[in-house]
């Protein structure tokens, strides 16, 4: 199975008010996480959202994860997905056979 990689939001950070406008988005915290169908694991970033034109605002309480993601998508370089998902494919690899292991004491533990 090839890794599949998802974008899920996490938090956003807001002005109580700007521009006449209530609790305005600047900034967006995700979780870019990647699965092999066997191991899962994740990395996490935040992205900056210019501020709305008063006419474009939505408000805080009718905002979609849909509509922040593509904020994120349209405000991320394209890189920053690569350089994550090459990372997770890497992390991904190892836990299937692990560089270095901690095996548990062969007499138990104290």
């Amino acid at each position: 199975m090839a890794d599949v990689f998802t974008t899920k939001i996490v938090g956003m950070t807001c002005y109580p008010q700007e521009a006449g406008m209530t609790d305005v988005v600047f900034q967006v915290q995700w979780s870019y996480e990647g699965t092999d169908g066997t191991f899962t694991t994740a990395m996490s970033g935040s992205t900056d959202v210019p501020a709305p034109a008063s006419g474009d605002f939505t408000p805080f309480d009718q905002l979609t994860e849909a509509q922040v993601l593509g904020w994120v998508q349209e405000c991320t370089d394209p890189n920053v997905w690569i350089d994550c998902a090459e990372k997770i494919s890497a992390w991904l690899a190892a836990q299937h056979k692990p560089p270095v292991v901690n095996p548990p004491l062969p007499w138990g533990t104290p």
